[in-house]
């Protein structure tokens, strides 16, 4: 139980002065003592104290930490769990690009966490909804919520704040939806490809993109044991991919994880290049690897291949000087640098709209791209499933009930 009492002490110049006094021992029978000017606000906080002790959920301020100090305990718990392969380079650096450039700005990440209410945390988001586009704001929002969680498990927090707390959904038609290559584009691209390059590298991996749905990640970590290129059924096993820093790990999500059928022409196109580039009989070799054998980098492959690529389609526009107005040529190359009319990425989309025209269904759409759940493959590809003449029909026969 707490206890509160009245107490005096004198001021700097002798002057008396009154004050209440908290007194109350944890779950560890270790006395703790707040002073208050009033003794309403005393027995509010004795009132907080005792149900947080029935609960179990008191946390003394002495044993908290601020937001920002449980941020560097998590970092580092985080970073060991890298270190041994339980957590990938990259997602370690989105969160701590999150806290560093919207969290720590902040006056939420000096306060104490005993000190913590949902009113800090709904002022965080009111900040991050009109600042931050809706993306963005919930993987800032969300890594906010992973450090909070982890800092209660160390009992530095003693409940989740967070609680009911959620960012303004955009409305309809506030969403940005994805920008699809229209079937124009990727047959010049295609045929760039060609042209670009006689050993087949390019046509193959292309077609691993448009045509099975793969990431670029997936293709750039494509090992030839993967392939199956013979028998009656030939396919390829997504089982793994190069991350940011070209480190070979398992695929994005235990759904990415799938078996894909490859089309007689993808199986050309893999053997053409396997018998041009030397691929080695290793299992463990990567089908489009470098030289020596490494995962070639995303930087890499979009400024040496895919810009190249889509300059010769003439899906590219020139970079232009702000101040001139004249191109912007490359030094190496001696070539205008340019800025592709889209992104290796958004080849999967194409597949996805090519695929949806075919008839396939929101299931086996998404159990072909790996998403990790349905909900994903609706979000982002709901739209492209249309019936007109389903739709139509139901527009007559609501018109014939009335005669």
């Amino acid at each position: 139980m707490a206890t509160i009492r009245k107490i005096s002490w004198k001021k700097g110049d002798g002057s008396p002065t009154y004050g209440y006094q908290l007194t109350y021992m944890d779950g560890l029978k270790k006395r703790h003592r707040k002073t208050f000017e009033t003794k309403a606000a005393a027995d509010a906080w004795r009132v907080k104290i005792e149900a947080e002790l029935a609960d179990g959920k008191h946390v003394p301020a002495s044993a908290s930490r601020t937001v920002r100090k449980g941020w560097d305990e998590w970092l580092h718990y985080l970073e060991n769990l890298q270190r041994v392969g339980k957590r990938e380079r990259t997602t370690v650096r989105h969160y701590r690009t999150h806290f560093e450039k919207h969290i720590s700005p902040q006056p939420i990440a000096d306060i104490g966490m005993s000190q913590l209410t949902p009113a800090h945390i709904q002022a965080f988001v009111e900040e991050l909804d009109g600042s931050l586009s809706h993306a963005l704001g919930m993987k800032v929002y969300m890594t906010l919520r992973m450090l909070l969680t982890y800092c209660r498990r160390r009992g530095w927090l003693a409940h989740n704040p967070c609680e009911g707390i959620r960012l303004e959904r955009p409305k309809r038609y506030d969403k940005h939806q994805i920008m699809i290559p229209p079937k124009e584009e990727i047959r010049k691209i295609l045929a760039a490809a060609t042209e670009c390059d006689i050993t087949g590298k390019s046509t193959a991996m292309l077609r691993l993109m448009v045509f099975r749905g793969l990431r670029i990640s997936e293709v750039r970590g494509l090992p030839r044991k993967a392939l199956q290129l013979s028998g009656k059924a030939p396919h390829m096993k997504i089982i793994q991919r190069a991350d940011d820093y070209c480190k070979i790990g398992p695929p994005k999500s235990h759904t990415s994880f799938r078996t894909l059928a490859l089309s007689p022409e993808d199986v050309l196109a893999l053997k053409k290049w396997i018998l041009a580039g030397g691929i080695k009989d290793d299992p463990e070799a990567l089908v489009f690897g470098t030289k020596t054998g490494k995962a070639e980098s995303y930087q890499n492959l979009y400024y040496r291949w895919w810009a190249p690529m889509m300059r010769k389609a003439g899906l590219a526009a020139p970079v232009r000087d702000p101040k001139t107005g004249a191109a912007v040529i490359e030094k190496k190359t001696g070539k205008e640098k340019v800025i592709p009319a889209f992104t290796p990425h958004q080849l999967r989309h194409a597949f996805a709209s090519l695929s949806i025209e075919q008839g396939i269904g929101p299931k086996q759409l998404q159990v072909m791209m790996g998403h990790s759940s349905i909900k994903m493959t609706m979000d982002t590809y709901g739209h492209l499933w249309k019936d007109d003449a389903a739709d139509q029909a139901l527009a007559i026969a609501i018109e014939r009930q009335l005669g």
